[in-house]
């Protein structure tokens, strides 16, 4: 009884209030239940005498954690604010920079593709075009389908390469988005 009363307790004050007032919090009923036991009351009895998990939520959150955020001197602001043509052409700076990288990074699936295209499409068109080689010189017509041939392939090749690198910059994309949102998302505020 006690240790579901606390592991509840836990996982609701859990993501809600801060990880030290998580652990008083629980350390604290857990002290009242091993005082009550120690006066007599069965651990059943003891547990029903505390309060439901879901109101000391509602106490703790009720009452908000103090700011710990500091107010900036105004000559700091303002020294921001004069500055700001400085570091925002930065920033603005470093922001292009990076999607520049982003975007050339993606070119190289985008080339891959554009390659094994031409190469399909050049193969497909030697190796249809190859009976017309064939009035002229039969080593021609022959020389033009293995041509094609090896171009289509190589084609072929070029795309089952291109996806699969394809695939692995997609699970790049992902694991950087998921990190990236899951920061924002992290940026909550925190109630004792």
């Amino acid at each position: 009884m006690r240790q579901e009363y606390l592991s509840q307790l836990t996982e609701l004050l859990s993501y809600r209030v801060s990880p030290s007032v998580v652990q008083s919090t629980v350390e604290y009923y857990d002290q009242t239940v091993i005082e009550l036991m120690e006066s007599g009351y069965s651990e059943a009895d003891a547990v029903a005498e505390l309060p439901n998990p879901k109101a000391v939520l509602a106490s703790l959150v009720d009452e908000p954690f103090p700011s710990t955020k500091r107010k900036l001197p105004l000559f700091v602001i303002i020294l921001l604010v004069i500055s700001s043509p400085l570091w925002g052409s930065l920033a603005i700076a470093a922001a292009a920079i990076l999607f520049s990288i982003y975007i050339v990074a993606w070119c190289i699936p985008f080339t891959g593709f554009s390659i094994a295209g031409g190469f399909i499409f050049g193969g497909v068109v030697a190796m249809v075009t190859s009976p017309w080689a064939f009035f002229d010189a039969m080593f021609m017509g022959v020389s033009q389908f293995g041509v094609g041939l090896t171009i289509l392939g190589l084609g072929i090749i070029a795309l089952w390469l291109t996806s699969h690198l394809t695939k692995a910059y997609l699970k790049v994309h992902q694991i950087l988005w998921n990190k990236i949102s899951r920061s924002w998302q992290n940026k909550k505020v925190v109630y004792a």
